[in-house]
């Protein structure tokens, strides 16, 4: 009380913690319904001589920790059951643990129970401590020792033979179930190579221009925009519809329908195996004998699946079809009572559906009864990376280090020489050995804002950050590494570390395992330099409190690297005194973070926010950072003149709640407005507006033109889009191109203000293009724009936006907004039926020749005619949903 700890017991072992409330945490009611596997006993028949129990006592028992005891209940009584302990470590001599407390007096006997049936005579005391190492009777002097050299011993061929056979099981993710005879799968240990293949797509095709072909063909391999998850895929094309074609993502062996126009050829360099492995269970058959499966069959195998978080893999027989003939393999654990094991085993999945009746086995596939063929097939599938296998998969080579003839133990009585020694042993049973090169990748970020929490900084200001929805994850990381590891290894001092390999190390301050990398290998000091990789910092760490166990792979990376865009540091690098500020004010603490670009490398740019401080610009004001673009922070003094107040006149615009909030005005200075008239002010400003000190695109003067219309955004206003000659297609066509390339590294935002002329990412397709600012909301971090080429409109990220070149602003938009002249809308036919009628009058009905009648607060009003002169909407006038009005009256 009043320190805020509580005292525990681990109900799964028996220990007892004290640790403070806020490690605490509230337990599903799913997680308590198995029994505890820790049972309290005590020991039979003995008790302590003055009613408490000796540390000596205490230190005799702690020898038998951790050792494998033969148990016998004798009684029981207090709840709790009276049992008798051997040890039979030493099959010639079972030592009763009961009897060398009561032989070393920390206790006595009481009552008559197995262990001290024999007479007291057979029972030896003595007042030598249990805790002392017998010493060596010393040999008699003179007595001559032959000393023999001992002959090395050889290595049986039988049973070198067995140790080598058993599958060889490859641990996989299955991305796409279908049923028995069709399944896709990817290889853990191939993850990281294909994520890194990944990373550079996104390079290649976000940046560089790649052109489509202008014939696509069913089956045809191409790379192309997915709409789902926004990113650059490799794909095949199954089908061809119109103009969209329905691809499948060799990668991730899901379909998805896209525009043809988003379609772009595949480059030599990406032109390599795919990640999914298209399979089937093999050795089964439909209990029928057909080709289709029963649904029950395949129910049961996605119960199967989904059961099991874990799945591996072995391959059997040749290709076929494409498909690789594997059987499905699961570790399965069944849980042991309070006294007993758990007891683990491989299941095969494909002999689990025989069992159950469910398929029966496949005649015609007879395996080879030599497991040793078995596993030398699946060595050469592994090595195989030409042929027909080459050209839908590459995997590479699982390094390892098989037993051979020549190996032989050498008699040594270092630590060290007997790990080298029995490791070729435990690495010839390579069914149990799954070889793991690195950690996975972190996942990427699930939305540009979020609230996060930096973890580290590190010497280059790259900031670690994990987002708060990954904390369930980290105390899971953290908790599981406690109980796997929570004994030491006497053997962990002697190992040896390479830079790069993946490890468990301890963390000084807490004693606590994490995930980590070596950096650096220091042996004189038999310590490591480790990176802990959900958290990113860098701690030196001792060879003992390190572990060769690689626990919790399948977990990707938890700490996000990132930069903090727009600022770089004063100097060449960050200074110390910028870092541990930077360190004081954001880590370990909420705060707000705005994704602003793509990862480069990895490092995610962004915008960091704590409290009310934006850190990228908190930092340039304190002078510690500057900004890459070279502007300059924002001077701010104070004014003495209480007059000079500052006047924010708002605009203020409808909209509904998902929408952008407000627009962002100009700061008026009521002292330039002393002895001047209001309403002359008023003039001034609506004609000298805002509009003249940022970009704009200049108004297009076209009197008459072609034009068509190809979105509906409004009912009472049109997106006329221009219908151009080829000359001047070109021209806008080449400005386009330029787009693409130099617009992902054209700066941020410098203002916002209505109808500011930028380039926008349309999140359809994920190119850019120009546009026009409606309307910003500074809370959310958002914009609405107008494509000003097209008329479509959109709510964007405000990282999706982009300044514009001065030379991009030069043609006028290739749309016009306008009104139909001498018509208005009726005002009893409803906004939905109204959408209908425009739809099936003016979408995609053109071209049409437009001509300009007059303008009305800068919108023109015009006239919509067929190529036969005729009004397109006459038919809407006839019908009453046109009201005719006399324009010269409303110009």
């Amino acid at each position: 009380p009043g320190r805020g700890r509580v005292r525990l017991q681990l109900p799964d072992t028996g220990a007892a913690l004290l640790v403070h409330w806020t490690a605490l945490r509230h337990i599903l009611p799913q997680y308590t319904t198995q029994r505890a596997l820790a049972t309290e006993v005590h020991l039979a028949g003995v008790t302590p001589l003055n009613k408490k129990w000796s540390p000596a006592s205490v230190a005799l028992l702690q020898r038998f920790q951790e050792r494998p005891l033969r148990l016998h209940v004798e009684e029981a009584r207090r709840g709790s059951p009276g049992v008798t302990l051997y040890d039979a470590s030493d099959p010639d001599e079972e030592v009763c643990v009961n009897t060398q407390l009561i032989k070393h007096k920390f206790a006595v006997t009481f009552g008559l129970f197995m262990f001290n049936k024999n007479s007291v005579e057979d029972q030896v005391f003595t007042n030598k401590s249990p805790l002392e190492e017998p010493k060596q009777r010393p040999k008699p002097a003179g007595q001559i020792q032959v000393l023999q050299r001992k002959a090395p011993n050889k290595l049986n061929e039988k049973e070198l033979d067995a140790k080598d056979k058993g599958p060889l099981r490859l641990e996989a993710k299955v991305l796409h179930y279908h049923s028995p005879s069709l399944l896709y799968i990817s290889l853990v240990h191939q993850q990281k190579a294909f994520s890194e293949l990944f990373e550079e797509i996104q390079k290649h095709y976000s940046k560089k221009k790649t052109q489509g072909k202008e014939e696509w063909a069913v089956g045809d391999r191409c790379c192309t925009f997915c709409q789902q998850s926004q990113t650059w895929r490799r794909a095949v094309i199954v089908e061809l519809q119109g103009e969209n074609a329905k691809v499948f993502y060799s990668d991730f062996a899901c379909v998805e329908t896209v525009p043809l126009a988003s379609l772009k050829e595949l480059t030599t360099e990406f032109t390599i195996g795919d990640a999914a492995i298209k399979c089937h269970l093999s050795g089964i058959v439909p209990a029928d004998g057909g080709e289709e499966w029963p649904t029950i069959t395949k129910e049961y195998l996605k119960e199967l699946l989904d059961a099991y978080p874990r799945v591996f893999v072995t391959k059997l027989g040749d290709f076929k079809n494409k498909s690789m003939p594997v059987e499905v393999w699961v570790y399965h654990t069944i849980q042991g009572g309070a006294l007993e094991p758990n007891k683990s085993e491989w299941r095969c999945l494909n002999k689990k559906i025989i069992e159950q009746g469910l398929g029966i086995p496949d005649k015609t596939q007879e395996a080879s009864s030599s497991t040793e063929g078995t596993k030398n097939d699946m060595l050469s599938f592994l090595k195989n990376v030409t042929g027909s296998v080459d050209e839908w998969l590459q995997l590479e080579p699982v390094p390892m280090k098989p037993v051979s003839k020549s190996d032989t133990p050498t008699n040594s009585s270092s630590p060290m020489d007997e790990e080298d020694e029995n490791t070729p042993n435990e690495l010839a049973d390579v069914s149990d050995t799954v070889f793991i090169t690195d950690w996975l990748p972190p996942e990427p970020l699930p939305c540009k804002e979020f609230t996060a929490m930096p973890t580290y900084i590190d010497n280059d200001g790259l900031i670690y950050l994990h987002d708060m929805t990954q904390q369930d994850t980290l105390d899971l990381i953290r908790k599981a590494l406690d109980v796997r590891f929570k004994s030491p290894d006497p053997k962990a001092k002697y190992a040896k570390w390479t830079v790069g390999e993946p490890c468990i190390a301890m963390y000084y301050l807490d004693n606590r395992f994490y995930r980590g990398r070596v950096l650096e290998v220091n042996p004189d000091t038999s310590s490591c330099i480790i990176h802990y990789i959900d958290y990113g910092n860098e701690e030196n760490c001792s060879f003992e409190n390190m572990r060769k166990s690689i626990a919790l792979y399948q977990i990707p990376t938890q700490a996000h690297k990132c930069s903090l865009s727009r600022i770089r540091p004063v100097g060449v690098q960050w200074d110390r005194q910028t870092l541990d500020y930077i360190h004081k004010s954001i880590v370990e603490k909420h705060c707000f973070v705005k994704v602003v670009g793509e990862p480069v490398e990895g490092v995610v740019p962004i915008e960091l926010k704590y409290d009310k401080l934006w850190i990228n610009d908190h930092l340039v004001d304190f002078e510690m950072a500057v900004y890459t673009d070279g502007s300059k922070a924002v001077v701010r003094k104070f004014s003495a003149n209480k007059k000079n107040k500052v006047l924010e006149v708002p605009i203020v615009i409808e909209h509904d709640s998902s929408g952008p909030d407000y627009i962002i005005e100009e700061e008026i200075d009521i002292k330039t407005m002393e002895g001047k008239d209001w309403n002359a002010l008023i003039e001034d400003e609506e004609t000298n507006s805002i509009v003249g000190k940022f970009c704009t695109y200049p108004k297009n003067n076209l009197k008459e033109f072609l034009c068509n219309i190809v979105i509906i955004n409004d009912v009472r206003t049109l997106e006329l889009t221009i219908i151009h000659n080829d000359e001047t297609n070109i021209i806008y066509e080449e400005m386009f191109e330029r787009i693409q390339q130099e617009g992902p590294n054209l700066p941020p935002l410098n203002g916002i203000y209505e109808h500011k002329a930028c380039i926008a990412l349309f999140p359809e397709d994920g190119r850019w293009y120009r546009a026009s600012i409606l309307q910003h909301s500074e809370s959310k971090g958002r914009l609405k724009v107008k494509y000003v080429d097209y008329g479509n409109i959109d709510i964007i990220s405000l990282a999706d936006a982009r300044e514009i070149s001065d030379e991009w602003t030069e043609l006028p938009t290739g749309t016009i907004t306008a009104q139909l002249s001498g018509v208005t809308i009726n005002p009893e036919i409803e906004v939905s039926v109204l959408s209908e009628i425009y739809a099936k009058t003016f979408l995609d009905k053109g071209p049409f020749c437009g001509k300009v009648i007059y303008y009305e607060n800068d919108i023109p009003n015009v006239e919509l005619r067929n190529d036969s002169d005729e009004l397109v909407y006459e038919d809407l006038i006839q019908k009453g949903i046109f009201l005719k009005v006399d324009y010269s009256v409303a110009g």
